[in-house]
């Protein structure tokens, strides 16, 4: 991969294998992941229709994107201004358990409320 590259566009069709330290990362698809430091703002990614890694990429790196389109066939994402330089600067955010501490945050107010 180009060092100094900048893409406006790509499209993730394919599963990626790369080497982390020492560690065979076998994601599929999972390059979306790799491009993160080389994405322009405004980007432009189109990933098939595998749903696995969709789901992965919006729960754990939503933070980079919005979503334009998703349905069965296909995704188009666009990577947002948040940048990140290298793969150490991602920072992964779980949507799902941000949302289930809010339910449970909520929760604990109405029981304490009601014991009142």
């Amino acid at each position: 991969m180009p060092k100094n590259d900048v893409f406006d566009f790509v499209v993730i069709d394919g599963p990626g294998r790369w080497m982390q330290d020492g560690e065979l990362i076998t994601l599929e698809n999972g390059d979306i992941i790799r491009f993160l430091p080389y994405l322009a703002d405004g980007c432009k990614v189109y990933m098939d229709g595998r749903r696995s890694t969709v789901n992965t990429v919006l729960r754990y790196c939503s933070k980079y994107f919005k979503i334009i389109e998703d349905n069965n066939k296909y995704t188009l994402l666009e990577k947002n201004k948040v940048q990140i330089k290298s793969l150490d600067d991602l920072q992964s955010h779980d949507i799902k358990l941000a949302q289930s501490k809010k339910y449970l945050d909520k929760n604990i107010v109405i029981n304490l409320s009601e014991k009142r």
